[in-house]
């Protein structure tokens, strides 16, 4: 189920480039190139706590600590190099590992995300910010009797984080992001690979 969603995603950030590529030329970066912007296929791993001075720790245990996931969804970019202000917006789903809550009860969950991150240019850096929101879907299951729980929430995403151009022939004004951000009860740090096809 989880893969069908992922091909999903996949298929409409095709047919989106696909529909726009008949108004407008897509090309990968130039050297002379100031404005990137379009669509892409995102990636994003998610690592979290509920206390933000442990989501570096190197020893952990995930089902009884972390929250962990990985999202995948379709990324618009507009990164103007003449101007201070960039901002992305993103769309997707995240699936999460699945999650002690207490001594006899389990969580699984996944979400639908909507975000927005605004970047303010720093030469070839940028500092982030992010606001976004999470439909989340989660099963709980309790040990002993097996039983399951259903039931639906929204959460609330903000952060904060750096944008690191990549240094490889033909990506000026491409970027990997990381942040760290508040996610449900959760701080995470996440860091954040796109595909993109450009158009400018």
């Amino acid at each position: 189920m989880n893969q069908f969603k992922i091909l999903i995603t996949i298929g409409f950030a095709f047919f989106t480039l696909s529909t726009l590529a008949q108004t407008g030329k897509f090309t990968f970066g130039k050297s002379d190139s100031t404005i990137f912007r379009g669509f892409g296929v995102g990636f994003e791993y998610y690592s979290g706590h509920k206390e933000l001075s442990k989501i570096f720790k190197f020893k952990r245990n995930p089902i009884d600590e972390y929250k962990i996931g990985k999202g995948f969804y379709v990324t618009y970019f507009n990164l103007n190099q003449k101007k201070k202000f960039h901002y992305y917006i993103d769309g997707g789903f995240v699936f999460w590992n699945m999650q002690r809550i207490d001594s006899v009860s389990t969580l699984n969950q996944r979400s639908e995300i909507l975000q927005f991150t605004g970047r303010y240019r720093m030469g070839s850096f940028g500092l982030l910010g992010r606001l976004g929101g999470l439909m989340n879907h989660n099963t709980i299951v309790q040990d002993e009797s097996l039983s399951e729980k259903k039931n639906n929430n929204i959460d609330l995403t903000i952060g904060l984080g750096l944008s690191i151009p990549i240094p490889l022939p033909k990506t000026k004004g491409l970027n990997l992001t990381i942040l760290i951000s508040r996610v449900n009860q959760h701080y995470t740090w996440s860091g954040t690979v796109f595909l993109p096809l450009i158009f400018h």
